[in-house]
């Protein structure tokens, strides 16, 4: 086994040079290429509160020991700029002597001590709910918000390789707390300065908002102390109503909220403008709705403008407003930028794109690439209207009452049904892309959860049973057989309050993920088209029209697993005339559908692996059934879609095991025969993906190392068969990352 080993090492050490050596040349051309470029004068005043070398001074490959810089960025707008206008209520918020609304962001950049080791370009990862996602994800570290020490950069990649990695607070409801990275915006007044009041809803469920155990009794009318509760007007809290049903979603899953049951007001009370208490506390398995008048909405499409313009500021300025130094002007500065954002983050760049945002204000382009990760078939999450909720996500369990999907859901122009057939107002065509001057080079990744929560297959069929194309400066790729996000080194669970019926799936999908990233970089400095999108279609049959159908699924009857096929149904909401283009001012906030979208899902190999897509080592060369769903137990509503989890079964060691437990699926021994075909499988899959470009060479060459020191079909007969894991997977898991946390929550 030690040859086989080191015969594929060889090879994949041979790809590894040729990949290093002409990423490094191209960037050394251009190396001293990057202009400062400024147009219209910045608003920007830097105040920078801390610089400190990271990692104890650790070198970082060529690029060299990294420096942190933390601190603020004081920004105005003119809310007369049309570029600005689209904020939904800016014209309603406090402007100073100058009649500039003002707002403040956080920033954090990592950088290049030596700037003549940087590779002069950003790497602005749009934050998730005030977090760093990008290091655990591009890194495989943790989730920390102020990565410090050698530890919190994991295995260095993004670091190695030079980037400058920015981040700044976009999330206006978003509760400062120390190192998570907000956003001050203000709150919209009336024109006399009066507040703003409305009747707004709002949508609590477990285990995001309350404990499953019903110790819950009160909690802030957010639904959590981290995020801005918009205030109760106390003149009519004694019109509030409180309901309480099973589900967000009918059986079987359709376009319609069930309303539930009202709670008689002698059950609830405000125990203050901004918190809610319930007696005998909030039950798991259910859903509660809470229909009070609100006052003091904070200007959240803000959040789009700051990712605009501090962006815009590093990339374009060589000082701020009061003649700081821009950190990153030096050596000739930025040369490309490049966006990223992970499920919360990565739907609002959708609708970042849509509503124009990649424009700054001086007319020039804001990322030259962007690669959308999980952000499923969602335009956002309402940042853009009034009274806006950016926590809480949509999926089929809960929270079916927010924006979350919605005409254009592609990203290239193509005509809206629905205004055509005159059933809502608005361009009769609209596409996500549709400023070519400043719409950058695009790639969604996506993993099998999204299909279930998200609506996934919006994003490249028309919602009424057709493929529609890409437009030539996007890619879609679909790693298969992944949930949404796993930290890597995570074990297996039921979920944080056992609330799944079946362990979750730990198979990160970040392999792929760093590997379309690089080719996401290429497109953009050295125009090399990246790898061909990998999704499921309705024309080649990998896509099925009825989730419902387990047999056009092809999922197998697999022993003591439930099968629904239970799906976030999805269509167009009517929020009221007050909405438009994703924004707005809605006033219904129990919305109905207008239509219904056609949801599909794909199929699965007899293993019950999604198919029709790229698949990571783990998945390409499996061991278990790899799911993006899984479904809730008793006392959790029972047969919902688990959350964001997807499903780990481990496959039958031997056709006698496969035969003893009623087992449709193969075995090991029959997909592999030994142990040393197991790892020759995954060294020969490997290969042909580095040359394909879905993985590294770094990449491969652990996933090889991972299966030889694994113990899969290593001396296992039946009489040793295991109860829980088979052989050596704990090892397989656990040699994807030193972290050990348990998934992060969208």
């Amino acid at each position: 086994m030690g040859e086989t080993y080191c015969s594929w090492r060889a090879l994949l050490t041979a790809l590894t040079s040729i990949t290093f050596l002409s990423s490094f040349s191209v960037s050394a051309k251009l190396l001293y290429a990057a202009t400062i470029n400024e147009s219209a004068p910045t608003t920007a005043v830097l105040h920078i509160t801390e610089t400190s070398i990271v990692a104890g001074g650790h070198s970082f490959g060529p690029s060299g020991a990294y420096e942190k810089i933390r601190g603020t960025i004081d920004f105005q707008l003119d809310p007369t700029d049309p570029r600005n206008a689209v904020i939904t209520d800016i014209q309603n918020a406090p402007r100073n002597a100058s009649g500039m609304v003002e707002y403040s962001t956080d920033f954090l950049l990592l950088r290049p001590v030596d700037s003549g080791k940087w590779n002069h370009k950003i790497l602005y990862e749009v934050n998730n709910r005030g977090s760093i996602l990008i290091l655990a994800a591009m890194n495989d570290a943790g989730v920390n918000n102020d990565p410090t020490t050698l530890q919190d950069f994991g295995n260095g990649f993004l670091l190695n390789r030079g980037y400058a990695l920015l981040w700044a607070g976009w999330e206006g409801d978003a509760l400062p707390a120390p190192n998570r990275i907000t956003i001050q915006v203000p709150i919209a007044t009336q024109p006399d300065g009066s507040p703003i009041t409305q009747q707004i809803a709002v949508d609590y469920s477990e285990p995001l908002d309350f404990s499953s155990n019903g110790t819950t009794t009160c909690m802030p009318l957010s639904g959590s102390s981290s995020y801005y509760s918009y205030p109760a007007v106390q003149s009519q809290m004694n019109t509030a109503k409180l309901y309480v049903r099973k589900s967000d979603s009918p059986r079987p899953p359709a376009t319609v909220i069930p309303v539930g049951t009202l709670v008689p007001q002698s059950e609830w009370s405000f125990k203050s403008p901004t918190e809610i208490c319930l007696t005998g506390g909030f039950q798991s398995g259910k859903v509660y709705e809470l229909d009070y008048v609100a006052q003091n909405p904070l200007v959240l499409g803000i959040g789009y403008a700051a990712t605009r313009d501090v962006v815009s500021f590093f990339r374009y300025y060589d000082k701020d407003s009061a003649g700081t130094p821009n950190p990153l002007a030096d050596a000739g500065g930025v040369r490309y930028a490049l966006g990223w954002g992970a499920s919360q983050s990565g739907a609002y760049l959708r609708d970042y794109l849509y509503q124009g945002f990649n424009e700054d204000l001086s007319g020039r382009k804001v990322f030259d690439g962007v690669d959308i990760d999980v952000g499923a078939a969602f335009l956002g999450q309402g940042e853009n209207y009034r009274f806006g909720q950016l926590n809480p996500w949509s999926d089929q369990h809960r929270a079916r009452i927010y924006p979350s999907v919605t005409f254009p859901f592609n990203f290239g122009v193509r005509e809206n049904p629905l205004v055509a057939q005159g059933i809502i107002q608005g361009p009769r065509s609209d596409g996500i892309l549709k400023r070519p001057q400043t719409d950058p080079y695009v790639i969604q990744v996506n993993s099998s959860s999204e299909w279930w929560w998200g609506d996934q297959s919006l994003v490249t069929t028309d919602g009424f049973g057709h493929d529609v194309p890409l437009p030539p400066n996007v890619r879609v790729y679909f790693i298969a057989g992944t949930e949404h996000f796993v930290i890597a080194g995570s074990q297996p669970s039921l979920g944080p309050d056992n609330e799944c019926q079946q362990l979750s799936n730990p198979v990160t999908r970040w392999p792929a993920v760093r590997a379309l990233f690089i080719a996401l970089d290429r497109w953009v400095t050295e125009k090399i088209p990246p790898p061909p999108s990998v999704y499921p279609t309705i024309r080649d049959g990998t896509l099925v029209s009825d989730p419902l159908d387990q047999k056009a699924v092809a999922f197998p009857e697999i022993p003591g697993v439930s099968y629904d096929g239970y799906y976030n149904a999805t269509g167009e909401k009517d929020f009221g005339s007050g909405v438009a283009n994703n924004g707005g001012v809605i006033t219904n906030w129990h919305p109905s559908f207008l239509n219904t979208y056609q949801v599909q899902v794909p199929k699965t190999d007899k293993l019950g692996i999604d198919l029709g897509g790229v698949r990571v080592p783990l998945v390409g060369v499996p061991t278990a059934t790899l799911t993006g769903w899984n479904l809730r137990r008793a006392g959790f509503t029972e047969g919902d879609i688990c959350g964001l989890n997807g499903m780990y079964l481990p496959l039958p060691v031997t056709d006698e095991d496969a035969a003893s437990a009623g087992d449709p699926r193969p075995s090991l021994q029959s997909l592999y025969g030994t142990h040393g075909g197991y790892v020759a499988a995954v060294a020969s899959y490997v290969t042909r993906q580095v040359v394909e470009r879905y993985l590294l060479p770094e990449d491969a060459e652990q996933a090889i190392k991972n299966a030889a020191q694994s113990d899969v079909l290593v001396s296992v007969s039946p009489e040793q068969q295991p109860t829980s894991f088979p052989p050596g997977l704990g090892n397989l898991f656990g040699n994807m990352g030193a972290n050990t946390t348990s998934p992060t929550p969208r």
